[in-house]
């Protein structure tokens, strides 16, 4: 599939996708961590969405002793909201949804029945960390000395 049908096929995705009885608790948030793996699309996504509202893509976060993996970097430790949740990779938006994500209060109990499959879909796709997606992007500074010959 080319980006654009990637895209489009993320977008039928996202729309499929159930709202369930979230409320909002924000609990989810403990399982937030890593180096989330996502499409190139989702990745252009997120810096996009960053650029506009007039944000940086953060450090990543350290890992702790105690911790099996570092946290989320789009998660604010203080308010336990994602930074980044209006374009989220699909295996956030998931949470709550698929029997292997269950919601930790339990509140949401809606199972996707073609979890699995849409993964599998997704895994055809090449999904990779964000840091991998990162690292091969052009920074700012090499923007510019592109656009301009410097």
């Amino acid at each position: 599939m080319n980006p654009e049908q990637v895209l489009k096929w993320l977008e039928s995705v996202y729309q499929r996708l159930p709202v369930g009885r979230c409320d909002g608790c924000r609990d989810c948030a403990s399982r937030c961590a890593g180096d989330v793996p996502m499409l190139s699309t989702e990745y252009q996504a997120i810096r996009q969405y960053l650029a506009d509202e007039g944000q940086r893509i953060p450090p990543p976060p350290p890992r702790l002793s105690t911790q099996m993996m570092a946290r989320c970097r789009f998660l604010d430790q203080d308010s336990r909201w994602c930074a980044i949740y209006p374009v989220r990779p699909l295996i956030c938006r998931l949470f709550g949804l698929v029997e292997w994500l269950p919601c930790p209060t339990g509140k949401q109990t809606t199972v996707l029945a073609e979890g699995w499959k849409l993964m599998r879909q997704y895994a055809e796709l090449g999904p990779r960390p964000f840091t991998h997606w990162h690292e091969q992007a052009p920074q700012p500074s090499q923007m510019v000395r592109e656009n301009t010959g410097i």
